[in-house]
């Protein structure tokens, strides 16, 4: 029988994948992100200098983290190598000039000297300790990235520097990003709120879960695009520099290893 060829191009608004985060109890929240989404994370979520043809990529990050796609297709697309970890995680730094990684992970691989191939180092999913930061700041170039997986890989990079503070700079070509109190009011720069999203990157909301979906992903009422922003749950405050910086959580979610827990779950599983 005869069967028509049929072409299956994808949209930008169609998913590109879907990450699974707060799997705390077994449940975790689907979270589809868009091809309009992680294209703009992949164009602009990276420092002009970091990866260049030629470059040595550790495709560091499990599959499980959003981060791995940024890994894969940002090193793709600008015609630098992977490099696949395999099961010796120190011999592959030893060959590769980029790394990506949680704070936690590159506490755990020892000290920037044991590398000197090493030119840039790409730290996100946990707050980065001044300390740590100290460290690697002054043998690579080290930048910290922000951003849930609601918000498609990353929202937010800065080059850290030894002795300054630790911030996440400001957020990438066509995102947003706003500081509001609890009447969803934008409050003023270096007063503490909650860190809102907006723009491309914010995912359409989390698989089959509707309530979950409609108490983060709101209506946009604090500028002039007709979008959804996505409450983060994270404590911020803008900078008279125009750079944010993270606090800490409003809820009783923890990070571990880069892995998102919400201590809530937990305690209901438990009963």
């Amino acid at each position: 029988e005869f069967v028509p060829h049929t072409e299956h191009i994808a949209s930008s608004d169609d998913e590109a994948f879907v990450v699974y985060t707060s799997g705390s109890t077994g449940k975790p929240k689907g979270v589809p992100v868009l091809h309009r989404s992680a294209v703009n994370t992949v164009t602009y979520g990276l420092l002009d200098f970091a990866i260049v043809k030629g470059s040595r990529v550790a495709q560091f990050m499990a599959i499980g983290f959003d981060m791995c796609q940024w890994e894969i297709w940002t090193t793709l697309s600008l015609g630098a190598t992977l490099v696949l970890r395999g099961t010796d995680v120190f011999k592959v730094l030893s060959s590769v000039d980029v790394l990506n990684t949680t704070p936690t992970g590159l506490a755990l691989i020892g000290h920037p000297e044991q590398y000197p191939q090493l030119k840039f180092v790409q730290v996100a999913g946990e707050i980065l300790q001044s300390s740590l930061k100290d460290l690697w700041s002054g043998n690579v170039c080290l930048s910290n990235a922000y951003g849930p997986s609601e918000g498609s890989m990353f929202t937010h990079i800065e080059v850290m520097k030894k002795h300054h503070a630790v911030t996440i700079g400001g957020p990438i070509a066509n995102v947003n990003s706003f500081v509001l109190d609890h009447k969803q009011q934008i409050v003023p720069v270096g007063v503490v709120g909650e860190l809102y999203l907006g723009g491309i990157c914010v995912s359409p909301g989390y698989i089959n879960l509707l309530d979950q979906t409609a108490d983060r992903f709101l209506k946009n009422t604090v500028s002039n695009n007709n979008n959804t922003i996505f409450r983060t749950g994270d404590i911020a405050r803008l900078l008279l520099n125009g750079k944010f910086e993270i606090l800490g959580r409003l809820d009783s979610q923890v990070k571990l290893k880069g892995y998102r827990i919400e201590l809530d779950e937990v305690a209901e599983a438990m009963l």
